[in-house]
């Protein structure tokens, strides 16, 4: 059974029986969930113009009473939108007697054709999505051919003549034109049963696996292949990198990307790793959650049959799921990738192990896309399709930037502008954060960051956008600036606990401020500007878009089954100010989910998830969609203001964020680590449709040397977005500072500036057709086992370069790897190895630039 605990340790004794589970201490998962899982039978099964409804009904008892009761009745819509993306979304069956269910405001794009399978009316319900390998024509011509009865709907579904003898064999993913794709699933299923149409190959399949849908618990697994290359998951710094190894897999099988979070191994995470969603402001963190939330993952199949078990199949062998579809890898699909993406905005874990991935979610719905490839690049761009493609920065933010949060005056912002004038390096913009003064008679909003008491605009108001535009006009007016740079928009609260919040005796402007200045305590009815936001009818002055602080729950109104969890469920005279009470559902869902390694509350260092939103949607479900709605309304608001493609800067992040803004990877700080963590997060942010990515370069927290700023300058000289960054209790780290980070500067940043056309073109690439920037090898030929582990330590940017640094303290040389297919050399020197296969050298290199031939040459190993 999956792991049903949460964190490395996976909770302790008394925690996992307290919900239901099964505790062995001396078990690889010592928390497990026991033999029962709720059933669902299909009640019934009717084919729709593009696919499948199904309802379902529950069969059996809730004997895990600690996750609340189960959704009696739910409804699953199974869509073909495109040749190569198919659409699952299970939702409560809708009652005209409950609330709806909060789900994902934006409307993703639908278009129309592909499989998806599940069994019969009557049977337990599960469902696998598959893909049909090159169909060779002339073998299964003659059984095609011997009922005439299907001929004219077997040419729809292969999109050609079969009369004609030169009409071009199709190949690929299993997808036609045909105008009913549940006609196209019978229609396959039926020659199926009676031709050989080659190999069938499982992408994700639910049979057997636990299914929960309760109002503050899901759940749904399937398998993988214990084999196959799995990334995207995010946003997590993951210790072991881009590619993530599973429990009782050897290193050489991966799966990349679950995050934010950084991982201390490069591009891969461990199997039997739990990643956690929920975006939270985590300094430096590692194996954690962090600033953004993507549940979305790529898998790449490996080249060779390897069973699930991880055991070489016999010549000729399958191994099949409970469908009849294979799950080894036939060569047919070797290097073959799909995606996986669940939208939903509410907090969740991911527990991946040896052969299964789980879902653990604590609201909203299960709305899942699956992009069929079958390349790593065209699922890449399948998924931006849905998403939104990446917006297009303006020319000069490609440049370098210089940043520190703490340059005390414009002079000496000034003075650092020409120094690096002076060292002749290239600098295109400087940055420093600015404090906007709250408006007069507005009470705090009970949240506190960097300047003290902070108000946070309701960006799911239809007009907190003119009310943003409004204030930037203001500041552009008064100080004219080029870009925005949004931080803390988690969001993030130096305060925790309390709901109701009121500005500190002890707050002072000059103070240092690291810590919340708020006192939560309950209001003071005498005076206006100690009350909560939401008590109008007292007097207080509210201000007219910020996100209202409150409002829990009795306990006696916990949440059931058919209860929103927004605000209109529960009438406003009905609801309490206080602070949060354990027994309050927003606060404290049945289950803790591993927010920050530590299972904090989700309330912890952010907005109270008992916030209410425009519309009556709590925090708790539109916390990960705070960044993505502030991008939006900022884009909006900026190129209004300026007449010009904006540049805007955001750390937190949602699924769509990149169409509106770009990205760094928050607050890392100055270590060989954090270097070479880097370029995994880097890579992981161009899966997610953010390609102008980078982290803060020399690392923004602690102090670096001059070695390590050296080599952080060439490797971030390829970032996509490049910007040198600390924070004001470390020491300087400008570029000009030390010779070592000059010439490397000088070297790198010049070799950028070369190649800006070619970054451009490939930035306007991603904007117009979707996909990455960077990324990692692997894309270059996902068969080729030796490229996953490098996707670690180098990247591709674009289609023709490759990035190879040292992040190594006391490196000399960098070993590269390469596809055995070989790797043009017009970019960098690569000593006396030959250029292919593993182990070529850069000597005495800051960094090895490779180029495939399709740029100008010039030289990239500079010493």
């Amino acid at each position: 059974m999956p792991m049903y605990g949460s964190g490395s340790g996976d909770g302790d004794k008394g925690s996992c029986e307290d919900m239901g589970c099964c505790w062995n201490d001396t078990a690889a998962l010592s928390c497990t969930r026991p033999s029962w899982t709720p059933v669902y039978i299909i009640m019934s099964k009717d084919p729709t113009e593009l696919g499948w409804e199904l309802q379902l009904k529950l069969d059996n008892a809730n004997d895990m009473p600690k996750l609340g009761a189960a959704f009696e009745l739910l409804t699953v819509v199974a869509t073909h939108e495109t040749r190569d993306r198919i659409h699952v979304k299970i939702t409560p069956t809708p009652d005209a007697s409950q609330k709806p269910r909060w789900e994902h405001p934006e409307e993703m794009p639908s278009n129309a054709t592909s499989l998806f399978f599940t069994p019969g009316v009557g049977e337990v319900f599960s469902f696998s999505i598959v893909r049909l390998g090159a169909i060779d024509i002339e073998k299964i011509f003659p059984c095609l051919m011997s009922d005439p009865s299907v001929v004219d709907d077997v040419e729809n579904l292969l999109g050609m003549n079969l009369i004609d003898p030169l009409a071009p064999p199709p190949s690929g993913t299993f997808a036609s034109t045909h105008s009913s794709s549940s006609g196209l699933t019978r229609l396959a299923e039926k020659i199926m049963g009676k031709c050989d149409l080659g190999p069938l190959q499982s992408l994700f399949n639910t049979s057997g696996m636990p299914f929960i849908f309760n109002e503050q618990y899901m759940e749904l697994s399937s398998r993988v292949e214990a084999s196959s290359h799995i990334m995207g998951l995010g946003e997590s710094t993951l210790t072991s990198g881009l590619v993530v190894p599973r429990r009782g897999v050897e290193a050489s099988s991966h799966i990349m990307g679950l995050g934010e979070s950084t991982l201390t191994l490069g591009i891969a995470m461990p199997r039997n790793k739990v990643i956690t969603l929920w975006n939270a402001d985590i300094p430096k963190g590692t194996d954690v959650n962090l600033y953004g939330s993507h549940p979305f993952y790529m898998e790449v199949r490996p080249a060779d049959n390897t069973q699930a078990d991880g055991t070489p199949a016999a010549d000729g062998a399958t191994s099949n799921d409970s469908n009849g579809f294979s799950q080894t890898t036939p060569a047919s699909f070797h290097g073959s990738a799909h995606g996986v993406f669940l939208l939903n905005s509410n907090g969740m874990e991911v527990a991946l192990q040896e052969d299964t991935i789980t879902y653990r979610m604590l609201g909203g719905v299960m709305d899942f896309y699956f992009f069929l490839g079958p390349d790593p690049e065209q699922v890449t761009r399948q998924y931006h399709e849905v998403i939104g493609k990446p917006g297009m920065p303006p020319r000069w933010s490609l440049g370098f930037q210089q940043s520190r949060y703490g340059y005390p005056s414009l002079a000496h912002l000034k003075e650092v502008v020409s120094k690096y004038a002076a060292a002749d390096l290239p600098l295109e913009a400087s940055e420093f954060k600015n404090f906007v003064d709250r408006p007069p008679r507005v009470p705090p909003q009970g949240k506190s960051v960097w300047p003290g008491p902070t108000h946070w605009p309701d960006f799911l108001n239809p007009e907190a956008t003119p009310y943003w535009q409004k204030w930037l006009q203001q500041m552009h007016s008064a100080v004219p600036f080029d870009g925005i740079w949004l931080d803390m928009n988690e969001p993030s609260n130096f305060c925790s606990g309390g709901d109701v919040c009121r500005v500190s005796s002890s707050f002072s402007i000059s103070t240092m401020l690291t810590k919340c200045h708020l006192t939560c305590d309950a209001p003071d009815p005498d005076d206006p500007l100690k009350q909560p936001p939401c008590a109008t009818n007292n007097g207080g002055s509210v201000h007219p878009f910020a996100i209202p602080l409150t409002i829990n729950r009795p306990p006696s109104l916990s949440l059931q089954p058919g209860r929103s969890t927004q605000a209109a469920a529960i009438p406003r005279q009905q609801r309490r100010l206080s602070p949060p009470s354990p027994d309050d559902p927003l606060n404290h869902p049945p289950y803790a989910i591993n927010n920050g390694g530590a299972h904090h509350p989700l309330g912890h260092k952010t907005i109270p998830p008992t916030a209410m939103h425009y519309g009556g949607v709590s925090h708790y479900d539109a916390h990960n969609l705070y960044a993505l709605g502030e991008a939006k309304a900022t884009n909006e608001a900026l190129s209004a203001i300026r007449g010009e493609r904006p540049f805007i800067l955001s750390r937190a992040s949602f699924p769509g964020l990149g169409s509106h803004a770009s990205h760094w990877t928050g607050d890392n700080d100055a270590s060989w680590d954090q270097l070479r963590y880097s370029i995994s997060s880097v890579v992981n942010s161009n899966l997610w449709g953010i390609p102008h990515v980078g982290a803060d370069i020399c690392g923004f927290i602690g102090e670096t040397t001059e070695e390590l700023c050296a080599r952080w300058l060439s490797a971030g000289a390829f970032y996509p977005f490049v910007r040198d960054h600390s924070e004001k209790e470390s020491p300087p780290q400008e570029a000009y500072l030390w010779p070592a980070t000059t010439k490397a500067a000088s070297t790198a940043l010049g070799l950028r500036y070369k190649l800006l056309p070619y970054l451009y073109t490939s930035l306007f690439l991603a904007h117009t057709q979707g996909g990455t920037v960077a990324r990692p090898p692997l894309f270059i030929a996902p068969e080729d086992p030796k490229l996953a582990p490098a996707s670690s330590l180098q990247w591709m940017l674009g289609d023709s370069v490759m990035v190879v640094p040292v992040v190594t303290q006391g490196a000399d040389s960098v070993e590269a790897t390469f596809p055995e297919a070989g790797f043009g050399d017009s970019l960098g020197k690569l000593g006396e190895n030959d250029v292919g296969g593993q182990g070529s050298s850069c000597p005495r290199a800051v960094l090895a630039v490779i180029g495939s031939g399709c740029a100008a040459a010039t030289d990239g190993c500079s010493e």
